[in-house]
C-alpha cells in the first residue's frame, strides 16, 4: 500500500499545483493599464490551445501503457509526430491567416477591439501543444517506472520559473499586452516538460530492444486504437462547458448565476482534481495491488466529499470562502448552496475515472467515449429542461446538472464496462477452442 501512496501522492500534488499556473498569468496581465483586454486576448487564445490540447491529453495513458521496449517507443514517437504534425498545421492557418480572425469572431464571438490581443497571443501559444506531447510522452514513461515525483519535481520548477519570470515582468511594466501571457505559459510547459524528458529520455535507453510478451508491431494497428477513444471522449466533453453557460445566460439572474457556480464549480473541480490520476493507479497496481487500489479509490471519493461539504455547509467553511475569496452576500448563499449539490459529484468522480483506468486496463476504451457520448446528451437534455421550467434555479441549474449526470455516468459505464468484458472473455474462450 506504501508503494501505491507514493506512487500516486506526487501526481495528486502535481494537479493541484498547475491551478496555480493561470493565478501567476492573471496576476501579470491584472497589472495592465487594460487589463480588460489583455487578460481577455489570452484567455480567448488560450480557450482554443485547450480545446486542441484534448488531442494531447490521451497521449500520456497511451504512453504509459504501451512504452515498454523500445520498438514501441519509436512507434509511439511516429504517432505523436503524426498527430502533433496534424495540429500544428492547424495552429499555423489559425495564427497567420485571416482563418483566425474569421474563427475567433464568428465561432468565439470576439469582439473587433479584441482580435489583435488574441491572435497576438495564439500565435505563441500554438507552440504549446508541442511542449506537451513531449511532456505527455516521457511523463507516460515515467508513471510506468513508478517515478511520479519527477512530476512534482517538474511543477515546482514550473512554477519557480515562472515565479521569478512574473516578478521581472510587473518590475519592468511588461503587462500591457496579451503576449506577455502567452509567453509565461508558453516558458511555464516548456520547463516541465524538459524536466520529463531528462528524466523520461534517460529511461527510455534503458529499454529493452524488444519484448517477445510485447507484441506492438505498427502505430496505426496496435496504439491507435486505444488512444481514439480517449481522444472522442476529450473532444466530446468540450460540449458541456457552453452548453451549461447557454442555459445559465437563460436564467433569471444570469450574471449572479454564472459567476456562483463558476467559484463553486472551480473549488469542487479543484478538490476533484487529486482523483484525477486514478486511472494510472489502475493502470501500473491492478494486477498486484487490485484491493489497495480500490481503498485508495474509496480514501479519495471520502475526501473530496468531506472537503466540499466542509466549504458548502461549515461556518469555518463560509469563512475560508469570504477571507480567502472575497466572496460575500448574495453571491456567498449562491456559492454555497451549489457546493451543497456539488458533493454528489465530488463523491461520484474518483469512481468514474477507476472505472476508466479498469476500462483501460482491459483494452475496452470505446466504453469510455460511450459514456462520454451518454453524459453530454444527458447534460444538454437537463440543462436546457431545467431552464425551461424552473429558469430561478440560477446557477443551481449547473449544479443540478452536473451531479446528476455523473451519476448516470458512473451507471452507464459500469454497464458498458461489464458487457465489454464479457464479450471480450467470450472472444477468448472462443479462440482457445
Amino acid at each position: 500500500m506504501l508503494r501505491l501512496i507514493l506512487f500516486y501522492l506526487p501526481m495528486g500534488a502535481s494537479a493541484l499545483l498547475a491551478s496555480l499556473t493561470h493565478v501567476i498569468i492573471s496576476g501579470v496581465l491584472a497589472r495592465s493599464p487594460h487589463p480588460d483586454l489583455t487578460i481577455s486576448g489570452y484567455a480567448l487564445a488560450l480557450s482554443l490551445s485547450f480545446i486542441l490540447e484534448q488531442a494531447i491529453a490521451p497521449l500520456r495513458q497511451t504512453s504509459a501503457k504501451y512504452v515498454k521496449d523500445q520498438h514501441s517507443f519509436r512507434e509511439m514517437v511516429r504517432m505523436i509526430v503524426t498527430i502533433v504534425g496534424i495540429i500544428a498545421l492547424f495552429n499555423a492557418l489559425i495564427a497567420w491567416t485571416p482563418l483566425g480572425r474569421l474563427l475567433f469572431h464568428y465561432v468565439f464571438g470576439a469582439q473587433d477591439s479584441l482580435l489583435d490581443a488574441t491572435v497576438n497571443a495564439y500565435q505563441i501559444l500554438m507552440f504549446v501543444n508541442v511542449f506537451s506531447a513531449a511532456r505527455s510522452l516521457y511523463q507516460g514513461i515515467i508513471i510506468q517506472h513508478l517515478l511520479t515525483k519527477w512530476m512534482t519535481i517538474g511543477i515546482l520548477i514550473r512554477l519557480f520559473v515562472m515565479g521569478l519570470m512574473s516578478w521581472a515582468m510587473v518590475t519592468w511594466n511588461l503587462t500591457n499586452d496579451s503576449r506577455y501571457g502567452a509567453m509565461l505559459f508558453l516558458a511555464g510547459m516548456a520547463i516541465e516538460s524538459a524536466v520529463a524528458c531528462f528524466e523520461g529520455h534517460y529511461l527510455a535507453r534503458r529499454l529493452p530492444d524488444k519484448l517477445p510478451s510485447h507484441p506492438i508491431r505498427r502505430w496505426k494497428p496496435d496504439i491507435f486504437p486505444f488512444y481514439m477513444p480517449l481522444l472522442y471522449g476529450s473532444i466530446v466533453s468540450i460540449v458541456i462547458a457552453p452548453a451549461t453557460n447557454a442555459a445559465m445566460n437563460h436564467s433569471l439572474d444570469p450574471i449572479q448565476a454564472i459567476a456562483a457556480f463558476a467559484v463553486a464549480s472551480n473549488l469542487a473541480g479543484l478538490i476533484a482534481g487529486f482523483a484525477s490520476f486514478l486511472h494510472q493507479a489502475v493502470l501500473n497496481f491492478h494486477e498486484e495491488q487490485p484491493r489497495h487500489v480500490l481503498a485508495l479509490t474509496t480514501a479519495l471519493s471520502i475526501i473530496s466529499t468531506a472537503l466540499v461539504a466542509f466549504l458548502a455547509w461549515s461556518p469555518l467553511g463560509h469563512i475560508v470562502l469570504e477571507k480567502g475569496l472575497g466572496i460575500h452576500g448574495e453571491l456567498l448563499r449562491n456559492c454555497t448552496t451549489i457546493l451543497g449539490v456539488l458533493i454528489i459529484r465530488s463523491a461520484f468522480y474518483p469512481w468514474i475515472d477507476y472505472l476508466n483506468g479498469l476500462a483501460m486496463y482491459h483494452g475496452v476504451n470505446k466504453t469510455i467515449a460511450y459514456s462520454k457520448f451518454g453524459n453530454v446528451i444527458l447534460s444538454v437534455t437537463i440543462l436546457f429542461l431545467l431552464v425551461d421550467y424552473n429558469p430561478g434555479l440560477n446557477g443551481l441549474i449547473a449544479g443540478i446538472t452536473s451531479s446528476v449526470v455523473v451519476v448516470f455516468e458512473l451507471s452507464l459505464s459500469i454497464y458498458l464496462f461489464s458487457k465489454a468484458v464479457q464479450r471480450q472473455t467470450l472472444h477468448t474462450i472462443e479462440a482457445a477452442l
